[in-house]
């Protein structure tokens, strides 16, 4: 007895340093003792009262593995570690198997246990493992609780390397080794940071594929609203796709709203110009002629700038619908994307040959007549007009002619017989590309000429033929030949004026040129004079009339309301009696030249485009009686160092739009008053403005009127905003000098004229 006492203290001798120094033994120190000894770590960092080792090692007592060693519940991670002995509880409460040293101190192949067991760092003796109940033999030596293998140590658990440290925490005893309570590895080894098996390597949960389209319908139900934009001008475009939409899906119950709606559903079909995120943000990619259909998160964006391009995109639409229905059920995949331009049938020109800018929001097709058309893009800015200049350059257009009239700048392009003409308005954010094939443009060179006689500027008498209104005016140029602008009534009265007058400023009865014969407008009281002057003197001889210069735009879109004002009878004289005279179709921003004098075009139907005459914005408008006027052009003349402004009838539409475009550009010396000084508070009288009149800030003025009826427009009651009030101000309050009315007397004044 006494020597195995010995024995055991020399044993312990041998691994208590190890242990302190967390130093691992050598296989042969671990062998030297029993498997009772290196079970005994826990104890011998206990409190002094629990290191009596000579009382709790006695073989006999205290090397019960069941008694002392309770390795489930305390700390044998060399047995409970290895996973194929320690789930085996018979294995494990046999006391001669569970202290065979090699069996259960293989320290190399399962846990250190200086590793395992830091004594000093895990067990705080004096607070965690008091020795009396920590070796209650009845407690803790009942075998068959406390080896339990699934309960106490899963062996998949507890044999990985790193979670060998874990044994504290998977072998925790059932309340009566508080020890172990305390010394659990988590707290010691962090291991749950580093080996939670379970929450770090949890079996992902099986996800559903994500979605690869959108379910437009499905079981007689359509999950999508249709939207339009809110300030749509033809709404029937998005009815009428709607009822399509019905018809080949089958379904009825199909809601149509516009974008100012609030609380629309996110599943959306959003067709035009949708003031949304989605339409916005593929714009920039649209031209004039092309659209996109497109899936943008749950919206179906349906776009084109332009209303032609619009229908033939939610056709497509519609296409696409009946050919991809399955059993009522229609998909529409995630990257649908299609995008192409459209083969225009009747704007042949701008789709085969004119490229479209970039830049802009919106944009509206228009038929100018003569074979002109014309394209109003929106939201546009002085990039978009820069950048559609080199557009038209990289695509082999040359530049023919450009200017500038105060900050508007105004281009012609050519390539082979295509022109295109363009300019950016700022005031408003709108380009006009107008187009034409074989199209007739004024010469970009000065005229060189020999100078016989003073320019001069004629009002002509119009009450000679026993009318008032009407207007005619002759401007003398000093080469000897004239330009003629309108003319009056379609009286032989008014005719015969011309000639004379013709006669008188020419000095001569024969070989009379006049270079260009220029129009307002088509009313009868402008354009008829010209017709009985051509039917009585173009087979005289006496008379040669060089070029026609005019705007007219008779469509049928823009007559729908009125068939008077067309151009109709005044192309039949050119054509009968002056065929072999050029004809122009002037274009605003154009400079013609003459000999001593230029042109300008301040103001056609193209800056009226695409508005409808009738559907102008006013209030009071009545369509029976539509104003035709909004068809004038706007003339100014650079002649005898001075400027000359030539209204005709321009309606306030008109007036308002030079007058925001060009400002104090309007200034000139010498002007006729629009419509014969019409400036009443009521539809088709709304003509010459204060803000007209301020800009221009004429010194002569021409009124194209008749004597009794001049004197009525001038009677101003006081009241501001009432009629006449703009006349009284031109007259009274600017810089006029002299008021030359018509009557019945054709004043002739030399050039320049200043009173």
């Amino acid at each position: 007895m006494k020597k195995k006492v010995i024995s055991l203290i020399l044993a312990l001798m041998t691994v208590l340093p190890l242990v302190a120094c967390n130093v691992q033994p050598s296989d042969d120190v671990q062998t030297s003792g029993q498997a009772h000894i290196t079970t005994l770590a826990p104890e011998t960092t206990m409190a002094p009262d629990t290191t009596k080792n000579t009382e709790t090692t006695k073989a006999p007592e205290t090397t019960k593995a069941p008694e002392t060693t309770k390795a489930p519940e305390t700390t044998k991670a060399l047995e409970t570690t290895k996973a194929p002995e320690t789930t085996k509880a018979p294995e494990t409460t046999k006391a001669p198997e569970t202290t065979k040293a090699p069996e259960t101190t293989k320290a190399p192949e399962t846990t250190k246990a200086p590793e395992t067991t830091k004594a000093p760092e895990t067990t705080k003796a004096p607070e965690t493992t008091k020795a009396p109940e920590t070796t209650k033999a009845p407690e803790t030596t009942k075998a068959p609780e406390t080896t339990k293998a699934p309960e106490t140590t899963k062996a998949p658990e507890t044999t990985k390397a790193p979670e060998t440290t874990k044994a504290l925490e998977t072998t925790k005893a059932p309340e009566t080794t508080k020890a172990l309570e305390t010394t659990k590895a988590p707290e010691t080894t962090k291991a749950p940071e580093t080996t939670k098996a379970p929450e770090t390597t949890k079996a992902p949960e099986t996800e559903s594929p994500a979605p690869t389209s959108l379910i437009v319908a499905e079981n007689g139900k359509f999950n999508f609203t249709v939207t339009r934009p809110k300030n749509a001008d033809n709404v029937n475009i998005f009815t009428d796709f709607l009822g399509r939409l019905k018809s080949v899906t089958g379904i009825s119950d199909i809601t149509l709203t516009d974008d100012s709606t609030s609380g629309r559903p996110s599943c959306e079909i959003l067709c035009g110009i949708t003031d949304t995120p989605e339409c916005r943000s593929m714009l920039d990619g649209i031209g004039f002629n092309n659209y996109v259909i497109r899936v943008v998160g749950e919206k179906i964006v349906i776009a084109a700038a332009s209303e032609y391009a619009l229908k033939y995109a939610l056709s497509k639409f519609i296409d696409y619908v009946s050919a991809n229905a399955v059993n009522g059920r229609i998909e529409i995949p995630l990257d649908y994307d299609s995008c192409e331009q459209i083969a225009f049938t009747d704007f042949f020109m701008l789709t085969s040959s004119v490229p479209s800018p970039t830049g802009f929001t919106s944009c509206k097709f228009s038929d100018c007549d003569d074979g002109y058309q014309q394209v109003t893009m929106f939201g546009c800015t002085e990039e978009t007009f820069g950048n559609y200049k080199k557009i038209l350059a990289n695509e082999g257009f040359s530049e023919y002619t450009r200017s500038l009239l105060g900050t508007t700048e105004y281009i012609t392009y050519q390539r082979d017989k295509l022109t295109v003409h363009a300019y950016y308005t700022a005031h408003n954010g709108e380009m006009r590309i107008v187009c034409a094939k074989n199209a007739v443009l004024p010469s970009t060179e000065a005229v060189i000429y020999e100078k016989v006689c003073e320019p001069t500027f004629t009002l002509m008498g119009l009450e000679k033929g026993g009318s008032t209104g009407g207007f005619g005016c002759i401007i003398g140029l000093p080469d000897g030949t004239f330009i003629i602008i309108d003319g009056g009534h379609k009286t032989a009265a008014e005719a015969d004026d011309i000639a004379n007058t013709l006669y008188k400023l020419s000095g001569k009865t024969e070989d009379i040129v006049i270079r260009a014969w220029i129009f307002t407008h088509a009313h009868s009281d402008h354009v008829g004079a010209f017709i009985k002057f051509s039917s009585t003197y173009a087979s005289k001889g006496i008379f040669t009339i060089e070029s026609f210069i005019f705007n007219g735009c008779d469509t049928a879109e823009q007559h729908q309301y009125s068939s008077t004002g067309k151009f109709e009878s005044t192309k039949t004289a050119i054509k009968t009696y002056w065929s072999s005279a050029k004809v122009y179709k002037c274009l605003t921003g154009q400079i013609f030249h003459f000999a001593g004098c230029e042109m300008e075009v301040i103001y056609t139907m193209s800056d009226f485009l695409p508005t409808i005459v009738g559907e102008e914005n006013i209030e009071d408008i009545d369509k029976t009686k539509v104003d035709g006027n909004l068809k004038n052009v706007v003339y100014r003349f650079f002649i005898g160092g001075q400027r000359v402004l030539v209204t005709g009838d321009a309606s306030k539409v008109n007036v308002d739009e030079i007058c925001a475009r060009y400002g104090e550009y309007l200034k000139s010396d010498i002007m006729t008053v629009p419509h014969h000084g019409h400036n009443q508070n009521r539809y088709r009288a709304r003509n010459g403005t204060k803000e007209l009149y301020t800009l221009v800030d004429p010194s002569i003025v021409m009124w194209p009127d008749g004597v009794s009826a001049q004197k009525k427009k001038m009677a101003w009651d006081g009241v501001a905003g009432s009629a006449w009030e703009a006349n009284y101000y031109l007259v009274n309050s600017l810089h006029v000098k002299e008021v030359i009315v018509a009557g019945k007397t054709t004043t002739t004044v030399t050039l320049p004229y200043i009173k």
